[in-house]
This record gives structure tokens, sequence and C-alpha cells, in this order.
């Protein structure tokens, strides 16, 4: 009988996407760096292709690092993104991130393609977003893109305002709506705690455990 011999698979090796996105957008930066030191003129091609990959970039690559300077700069990349969007119209950014084909929003209480269609007339289909852009792009349905985009923007602004010794932007909202918050701390033997922002009050975490597991005497 022939013996049967294992041959191994052919490992592939899968694309960084984040840093093909963040060349992507350097290359885009530097390409409208040259076009103003030359011609004074900047492509709208251009500002599209540094848009698309630098959201991709943000919505793609860890924003749970809790180190000020590289949130800081996380944070000064989203502010000139919103800063290039700017110049886009509804119709230009449409043909960037297309707006998902939901239809169902009105009876889930939820955005949809009808909902951004109707917040993007109130700007103009051909009209500049200009001043907009922060109402625009919470407006706007694309969820792989720019509702990616909006939660790393918060998560990074709430991170921000922690280790400046601020309330976050969750603890502000909260507050104003007369929600209490808690933080949750953890001991070294395991066990786990929640604290009250507002009472100081604290509270152990118990942790469930199914009725067939019973603890052994």
């Amino acid at each position: 009988m022939d013996q049967l011999r294992v041959i191994e698979g052919i490992h592939e090796i899968k694309p960084d996407y984040v840093e093909i996105y963040l060349r992507m957008f350097m290359n885009a930066v530097n390409e409208l760096k040259e076009q103003d030191k030359e011609t004074k003129s900047l492509s709208k091609d251009t500002y599209k292709k540094a848009i698309f990959s630098g959201v991709r970039y943000i919505s793609r690559s860890k924003n749970d690092i809790s180190n000020y300077d590289y949130l800081m700069n996380r944070f000064l990349l989203i502010s000139y993104l919103e800063n290039l969007m700017k110049v886009l119209t509804p119709r230009d950014f449409m043909n960037i991130f297309p707006i998902d084909k939901n239809y169902d929003g009105a009876r889930y209480e939820m955005k949809d393609y009808f909902f951004t269609i109707n917040e993007i007339k109130k700007i103009g289909m051909d009209t500049p977003i200009g001043e907009k852009i922060m109402e625009f792009l919470w407006d706007y349905q694309n969820f792989k893109d720019i509702t990616l985009f909006n939660l790393a923007s918060v998560s990074i602004l709430n991170k921000l305002q922690k280790i400046q010794g601020k309330k976050s932007l969750t603890e502000e909202f909260a507050e104003r709506l007369g929600i209490d918050t808690y933080t949750k701390h953890k001991e070294k033997g395991g066990k786990e705690y929640i604290t009250n922002d507002r009472t100081g009050e604290i509270q152990e975490v118990k942790k469930y455990r199914p009725r067939y597991l019973k603890p052994v005497q």
C-alpha cells in the first residue's frame, strides 16, 4: 500500500491594512503639500484620497492605548481630517463613503438611508459641508467607516480628558441626564468592586454562577 504523506500548505501572510492605509494617507498629504507649494491649487481628488485613507486608518487601528502623546497625535489627525472634509459636498462624501442601504430605521428609531438623505437635503447635495461637519458625520449612516471613525473620536477624547483629570464626555453627558456612572476596580486577589462616582458607594461585583456548579466541600 502506498504511504500517505502530509503536505504542508502555504501560509499566506495577511497584509497589514493599517500600515497600508497610513502609507496611503501620508502619500496623499505629501501630494497636497506639493500642490500647494507649486500651484497654490489643491486637487479635490487628492483631498478624497487623504480623507478615505485617513478615516480607514483611524477606524481600524488601536485606540485603546492610554498614552497621552499617542492619543493627542490621533486627536490632531482626526481634527485635520475633519477640516479636509469641510471642503467636500455631501455628493462628494457619498462617492467616498456610500450610505448604508438600510431602509427600516423609522421602525426601530435608528438612522437609516432615508434619515441620512433628509439631513443631507438640509445642507444641499452640492453645497460644501463646511462648519456643519460634526453634525453631518453623526447623522451619516455608514457603519464600517464613518460610525467607527466617530466612535474612535469619542473614545480618544474620553481618554484624553481622563488623563488630564477631567470628566469624560460620557460622564458629563450622564451627569446632565442625572444618571450615575460607576468605576470598576480589581484587587490583587481577583475580587472586583464598582464605585459610584457620585456617592462614592462601593459594591462587590458578584459573578453569576450556574445552578449546576456547586462549591466543593
